[in-house]
């Protein structure tokens, strides 16, 4: 499916609505999907999230090489990317993430700034487990 024939609907999911790309669904595993949520919930809000109306459309606050924030096309093309990264960390294919990591080291890599503590207190609330819960475990 190509990005651009995406179709965006609101789903329920951990009591609060989010903007997913359904074809996907299907592939994307149920820990990618809600990690991701979760950190999109840490950097971007509930609010801004649940709203669909994203800034820039990226929902993980996903950057290039120099540190600059991406603007995607669509938020289905933010969520594919959100989704590829975390897909990386729980596969062991990245270089700055692994399966083992908790998610306190997840949020000191992610976030890189002193804002790390939040971002791993978010994402915890949000998935309902410690900070000290390794990716691997998240199911």
């Amino acid at each position: 499916m190509t990005r651009g024939a995406w179709l965006l609907v609101g789903l329920l999911a951990a009591g609060a609505l989010f903007t997913i790309a359904p074809a996907e669904l299907l592939t994307v595993p149920a820990a990618v999907q809600k990690l991701a949520y979760a950190i999109a919930i840490g950097e971007r809000g509930q609010q801004e999230i649940g709203s669909g109306n994203v800034t820039r459309n990226n929902p993980g606050d996903i950057t290039d090489n120099n540190g600059n924030l991406l603007s995607y096309d669509t938020l289905a093309d933010g969520w594919a990317d959100l989704y590829h990264q975390v897909s990386l960390m729980f596969s062991g294919g990245s270089r700055y993430y692994w399966p083992g990591m908790t998610i306190d080291q997840m949020a000191q890599t992610y976030d890189g700034t002193s804002k790390w503590n939040d971002l791993a207190a978010n994402v915890a609330a949000v998935l309902g487990v410690s900070r000290s819960t390794r990716l691997v475990d998240i199911a």
